[in-house]
């Protein structure tokens, strides 16, 4: 999930245990985003 929505931590956690991969909130910190982005290639 990209947002820029101020949804809940809870709903957040929700969506992941669906099957969501991350969650990564904007204003985005491109170290954050790199390192989701390189978790997916394992």
């Amino acid at each position: 999930m990209f947002t820029a929505s101020s949804i809940s931590d809870h709903f957040v956690n929700e969506l992941l245990s669906k099957g969501a991969h991350s969650c990564i909130r904007k204003p985005v910190d491109i170290d954050v985003l790199l390192e989701k982005i390189e978790r997916l290639n394992e």
